[in-house]
């Protein structure tokens, strides 16, 4: 069933779907309904009016209405996401009079990064609402509600907004969007601007020109930005001492990386991390 065709009288629905890693959607199409988008395992590119998202297991992307988006999936292996079409009249106004933040929450397309604890706790709260979807439980439409409304308080408290680089694909020629899909698949490994440019078989000086005339940021800048997203996701979600997250994600050196992500969020990796996460452990 497509979100545009749920009848008036079903408020919200879940739908769960896994993907190969082939899977591409040709076309950008909107919803008159929020999406909520969970991605349970695997990797995506999104994108989201004619702007490229990366999206890595466990990353939320709510939708708003009318928002032009399509997908395409990157991983190695097959990828499972869910997606909940909500109409955002049929939530209880309690909830925004509890929590106003909720409110701006949902008023923009966004990249949101769960905790430990915050993504065990959406995964099992969606797999419910799928179990109740698919039964004639009395009272099913106010449980789902209720459901609906304790995903979107955890997503609230458990939640970073991702601070990623959108990069505008009108600008985007073949050989640069290759260079960026080399730089997002191989940001784990030591890549220069000499040999990206021996790659795509161009001149070193001309192909630094033409990436950051055409990208906005220059080579080294989108490669640390990328390494330093998918740092930020791994101090997240997994307890890696912070050496290990440099090194995984293409750093040099973890006092480099130390002072790169300082200089980029104002705060040490180790800051980060506190303020950030809450432990799968305590079940906080």
């Amino acid at each position: 069933m497509q979100p545009d065709s749920i009848p008036e009288t079903v408020n919200f629905f879940v739908e769960t779907q896994l993907r190969p890693a082939s899977f591409y959607m040709p076309y950008e199409h909107t919803h008159s309904v929020l999406e909520y988008y969970f991605l349970r395992r695997g990797k995506c590119v999104y994108m989201i009016n004619d702007s490229f998202l990366h999206l890595e297991a466990g990353n939320i992307l709510l939708i708003t209405p009318g928002t032009k988006h399509n997908t395409s999936y990157t991983g190695k292996e097959c990828s499972e996401r869910v997606t909940v079409y909500i109409r955002r009249d049929a939530l209880p106004s309690i909830l925004f009079e509890k929590a106003p933040e909720l409110s701006a929450m949902l008023e923009h397309t966004a990249k949101l990064i769960p905790d430990a604890s915050g993504r065990i706790q959406i995964d099992a709260l969606l797999r419910r609402m799928s179990a109740l979807q698919h039964t004639e439980q009395k009272n099913a439409g106010l449980l789902m509600s209720l459901y609906v409304s304790e995903l979107l308080t955890i997503t609230l408290s458990h939640s970073i907004t991702a601070q990623d680089i959108f990069i505008p694909t009108s600008a985007l020629e073949p050989d640069i969007e290759r260079a960026l899909h080399l730089i997002d698949t191989g940001f784990d490994q030591p890549l220069s601007l000499a040999q990206l440019s021996g790659v795509l078989k161009l001149n070193p000086s001309y192909f630094s020109h033409k990436f950051c005339q055409l990208t906005g940021h220059s080579f080294k800048k989108y490669l640390n930005n990328v390494r330093l997203r998918h740092a930020m996701h791994r101090l997240i979600v997994s307890d890696d001492t912070i050496t290990k997250i440099a090194a995984d994600c293409g750093f040099s050196s973890s006092n480099y990386f130390k002072d790169l992500f300082r200089s980029h969020m104002g705060c040490s990796p180790r800051e980060y991390r506190k303020k950030h996460t809450v432990s799968a452990k305590t079940g906080l």
